[in-house]
C-alpha cells in the first residue's frame, strides 16, 4: 500500500469506534471513525476486517503526508486480553500497509504515559480505559503491567442497550449519534437536576419521529450493562495483592476512554471500588498520545518484531 515516510515510527490506536495514528516526536494526532465502507472494521475492540482495518489505516497514512525512504515501524494498542487470533490480525491488518516491523502495547498502559502517568513509580496505580467496545484495566508497578482485567462491554453496549429500549417502548430507531446523545443524558448514576424526559429523534418505518422517552426507563437499561463493564475492576481490586491493593488506595484510579466522560462515571468507579478516581485531561487521546511518547523507547531498546510480511499493496 504504501511506500515509506520520512518519519519512519507510527503510532497506532485501533479503535471499536475511531482509529487514530500519531508520528514519532510530532503532537498532530489523525483519526477516523473504525468503519468502512464494507462495514466495522473493529468489534469489541478486535480486528474483525483485517482489508478494512488496513484500508482506514492507509488513508489515514495518506493524510500524514511525510513519505521517504524507509517503510514504516508501527506500534499499535491491543486490549490486554487479546487473543492469538486477535493479535494476529493486528499484524495482518499493518503488513498490509508495508510495515518494516511491528510492535505492540496494552492499551491501559499507553493510557497511563499518555495521561501524564509516572509508569516508573514503585508503587502499584491502577488504569481503567473505557472505550467504545472494551473496558480494560491494569495495574502498573515501576513501568511493568502486574495485573490487568478486561472485560469486551462499554460505551458501545451503553448505546446498543439504549436503542433496544427505545425501539421496545416506542418502535422507534434512532438516528445516527441519538443512542450516545440519550446516553450521555441519562448518565451511568443517578444525578442531581436530571431531567425526567428527553426527546430523540428516530424513524418509524419511513417516518421521521421525534418523541420524548422516559429518562428513568433508559437508566433501568443501562444498569446491568453498567454492572457489568465494572465487574472487571471491582474483581481486580479484590483478587489483588493486599500490599497492591494499599497503595492503590493511595495512588487511586487513572480513568480513560471515552467512558471517562460519560457523566457519573467517575463517581460511580469510586462508589464501587472505595477507592478515589481522576479523569485524564483528555481521555479519549490518551492511548494514542501515550502509544506515541512509547515510541522513542521502543526504537531504543530494538522491542520491533520483524517478519517476513507480504508485499504491500
Amino acid at each position: 500500500m504504501i511506500g515509506a515516510w520520512c518519519s519512519r515510527d507510527v503510532a497506532v490506536d485501533f479503535g471499536t469506534a475511531t482509529t487514530r495514528v500519531s508520528i514519532a516526536q510530532r503532537a498532530r494526532v489523525l483519526e477516523c471513525p473504525s468503519r468502512a465502507a464494507e462495514g466495522p472494521a473493529l468489534r469489541s475492540g478486535a480486528v474483525v476486517n483485517r482489508d478494512a482495518a488496513a484500508t482506514l489505516l492507509y488513508a489515514l497514512m495518506q493524510r500524514l503526508r511525510h513519505f521517504g525512504l524507509l517503510r514504516p515501524r508501527l506500534l499499535a494498542c491491543v486490549p490486554t486480553d487479546v487473543s492469538p487470533e486477535e493479535r494476529d490480525a493486528v499484524f495482518d491488518s499493518l503488513s498490509q500497509v508495508g510495515a518494516a516491523a511491528i510492535s505492540v502495547v496494552p492499551e491501559p498502559l499507553a493510557a497511563a504515559v499518555g495521561a501524564g502517568l509516572d509508569v516508573s513509580s514503585p508503587y502499584a496505580q491502577l488504569v481503567v480505559d473505557i472505550g467504545h467496545g472494551v473496558t480494560d484495566c491494569a495495574v502498573i508497578r515501576s513501568s511493568e503491567v502486574t495485573a490487568t482485567r478486561a472485560v469486551r462491554c462499554a460505551c458501545g453496549d451503553l448505546q446498543a442497550a439504549a436503542a433496544a429500549r427505545v425501539m421496545q417502548r416506542y418502535g422507534l430507531e434512532l438516528l445516527p449519534g441519538e443512542a450516545d446523545r440519550l446516553v450521555r443524558a441519562v448518565g451511568v448514576a443517578p444525578m442531581p437536576g436530571r431531567v425526567e424526559r428527553i426527546r430523540v429523534n428516530g424513524r418509524a418505518g419511513s417516518l421521521g419521529v421525534r418523541v420524548a422517552v422516559d429518562v428513568e426507563d433508559v437508566a433501568d437499561a443501562l444498569a446491568p450493562v453498567i454492572t457489568r463493564m465494572l465487574s472487571g475492576v471491582t474483581d481486580l481490586v479484590r483478587e489483588l495483592p493486599v500490599l497492591y491493593g494499599a497503595e492503590i488506595v493511595e495512588t487511586g484510579i487513572l480513568l480513560t476512554g471515552g467512558g471517562a466522560l460519560l457523566p457519573g462515571m467517575a463517581a460511580r468507579l469510586a462508589a464501587e471500588t472505595a477507592v478515589s478516581v481522576r479523569r485524564a485531561a483528555d481521555p479519549l487521546r490518551a492511548v494514542i498520545r501515550g502509544a506515541r511518547e512509547i515510541l522513542p523507547t521502543v526504537a531504543r531498546h530494538n522491542l520491533w518484531q520483524h517478519h517476513a510480511f507480504g508485499t504491500p499493496r
